[in-house]
């Protein structure tokens, strides 16, 4: 046996997934008679190029010494103490790029609170939108941060995913004083706004009655003020802001940011579509299609409309009846269902939709990594008896192993894909919805994957949620006055189902669930 082929079979060096770490250590137990040199180390690492930092020679030598010793403790037979691998070399990770970042000046852009009354609370009163006078100091920008390649074990560059940081914009209506953190004034006055990375004092645009013929559709990139009604049919589409101080009939709306409606939402059977960015907040909602990015307000009530929503339904005082509902992070309500047993669905955490698309990645999975094994265990004879085969067995040996790495990294792609379709549509923690008064016969309540029909009423206030119980999860209800809790009947979704329809798109920045502005005053 060539020298090559000794350090081969004797010694192995595993190189971490991240390809920052190599660790040495040996194929197989111990036993007398084996001998591991310090030349055999170096060039076993010379051999699978690994590049050799200063301490090179000490680590191997530390592997050597504890080879050694229990090769000894074999020869006498005494039981080998465990040979723990040894870190032969270390790479240097890539360093990412720092985003820019505005620090505001609290003293001009603090925001206010919601006023809350003795039986209500009154959304509308939030004091988020930020008014500023001219020359007013609103903060400073810091510049981003440069990137540092790195290097691998391999001596190999290991660059960051992103090279530069990314700056902050300063948009219109907006001075700058200084180098490096500049310091920002208002040029004009206005409302100031921080969205996507970029900030700017922008006007509003208004339309002074209805939103009609007169006006026609609306397609702008400020926020719009309708102070009367959006009629059925028309479009309105900014990248900011949404007002609506009477009715929303049935039209086709779309916001970059968020919605605000003082009257009711009418969709006339779900003819009309909204399509909201951020928040929505409006009175009550008939017939209606609404998809959010954020929180859903409302005073009053939902009649026979679909809305999802990637944030909270915050609605403690109104009543749901039909239609269906997915809130993302759970939420408040007052009445689910009727008298009258209407069917009226509400799904909160992660939507089954997703859940069913992860099952089939998860599928997939499985499908390629059981090919790798069996490729693999073909293999194995074969790499056993390495010299014996001719060249074209050889070759096509090694296409065989690289066809198996190639199903290895598509599983890794996909577990990839997996926990970021997990990051991006799973709630920011466990989603939980408060009844306060009364939950209907008819209505059916899903908490990630499980699911319940209520076949009898719920009284309130009970808090819905899912709790292990006896090492099993189960959709609990529990009593808010006396904390008792009730473990109701559920059963599993089929996840194996083909997903109804594809993947949500996502929102480019989610706002926190408790921001929610407010229209400017009449």
């Amino acid at each position: 046996m060539t020298d090559v082929a000794r350090q081969s079979s004797t010694l192995l060096i595993d190189v971490s997934a991240d390809r920052l770490h190599a660790y040495m250590r040996l194929a197989l137990p111990p036993t007398a008679g084996l001998s591991v040199t310090l030349e055999d180390v170096l060039a076993e690492v010379e051999r699978r190029g690994i590049l050799a930092g200063e301490d090179l020679s000490a680590r191997a030598a530390e592997f050597v010494q504890s080879v050694a010793t229990a090769v000894a403790a074999a020869a006498s037979g005494e039981s080998a103490p465990p040979i723990e691998p040894v870190l032969l070399a270390q790479g240097v990770p890539a360093v990412e790029a720092v985003d820019g970042r505005f620090e505001p000046n609290e003293e001009v852009l603090g925001g206010g609170k919601p006023c809350e009354q003795a039986d209500q609370v009154d959304y509308f009163a939030f004091n988020t939108i930020v008014t500023v006078a001219a020359g007013a100091r609103l903060g400073r920008v810091i510049p981003p941060e440069p990137s540092q390649v790195g290097r691998d074990v391999y001596g190999r560059e290991l660059r960051p995913r992103c090279a530069r940081g990314t700056a902050v914009q300063i948009g219109s209506g907006i001075v700058t004083e200084g180098e490096g953190a500049v310091e920002c004034l208002a040029a004009t006055p206005g409302r100031f706004v921080e969205r996507f990375g970029r900030i700017s004092v922008d006007p509003v645009l208004e339309i002074p009655g209805d939103l009609d013929f007169d006006t026609g559709n609306i397609d702008s990139c400020v926020d719009v003020h309708v102070r009367g009604t959006v009629r059925a049919r028309f479009s309105v589409q900014t990248e900011r802001d949404l007002y609506v101080d009477k009715v929303l009939e049935a039209a086709h709306v779309r916001t970059g940011g968020q919605l605000f409606v003082r009257g009711g939402v009418f969709g006339n059977e779900q003819s009309g579509s909204i399509d909201v960015g951020g928040n929505a907040t409006v009175h009550l909602l008939n017939e209606a299609v609404l998809n959010a990015g954020g929180d859903l307000l409302i005073s009053r009530e939902i009649l026979n409309s679909r809305v999802t929503l990637r944030g909270r339904l915050v609605a403690p005082q109104s009543t749901i009846i039909g239609g269906t509902l997915y809130a993302r992070c759970g939420g408040e309500v007052c009445v689910l269902g009727s008298d009258a047993a209407v069917t009226t669905p509400l799904s909160i955490g992660i939507s089954v939709n997703v859940l069913r698309h992860i099952r089939q990645r998860e599928i997939q999975i499985r499908t390629l990594q059981k090919s790798a094994e069996q490729i693999r265990e073909t293999l194995k004879p074969l790499i056993a008896n390495l010299k014996r085969l001719n060249p074209a067995q050889r070759e096509r040996a090694t296409e065989l192993m690289a066809r198996a790495d190639e199903f290895e990294f598509e599983v890794d792609r996909i577990r990839t894909e997996v926990d970021q379709l997990r990051a991006q549509h799973a709630p920011p923690e466990p989603a939980t919805l408060l009844i306060q008064e009364l939950a209907h016969p008819g209505v059916t309540l899903t908490v990630d994957a499980r699911e319940v029909a209520l076949h009898d009423r719920l009284h309130g206030p009970v808090r819905i949620e899912i709790r292990p119980v006896q090492g099993a999860s189960e959709v609990v209800a529990v009593n808010q006055r006396t904390a008792s809790v009730t473990v109701l009947p559920s059963c599993e979704t089929d996840l194996n189902l083909p997903p109804t329809e594809p993947l949500p798109k996502e929102v480019s920045q989610e706002k926190p669930h408790d921001v929610v502005d407010r229209p400017p005053a009449a």
